[in-house]
């Protein structure tokens, strides 16, 4: 891939955990937890660049998933 292409986050997702799997040797449960929680960062920010991925986008989507984890109880 060209560093030049922008990657979108759900690319970024798929490629980052089949590293985990294939390169690092990751267990299973551990790939299921970082794709629950890439899957919900996409839920939360939508199809976006890896580029626009901040501080401040990750501190919006952690207070997202408190108020969302205290909705659903």
């Amino acid at each position: 891939m060209s560093y030049n292409k922008v990657m979108l986050l759900a690319k970024a997702k798929t490629d980052y955990l089949e590293y985990l799997e294939i390169e690092q040797g990751r267990s299973q449960k551990t790939i299921q937890n970082y794709d629950h929680y890439l899957t919900r960062l996409l839920d939360f920010a939508g199809e976006i660049s890896v580029t626009d991925i901040n501080s401040e986008l990750v501190r919006k989507w952690r207070l997202w998933r408190q108020l969302h984890r205290t909705t659903q109880r």
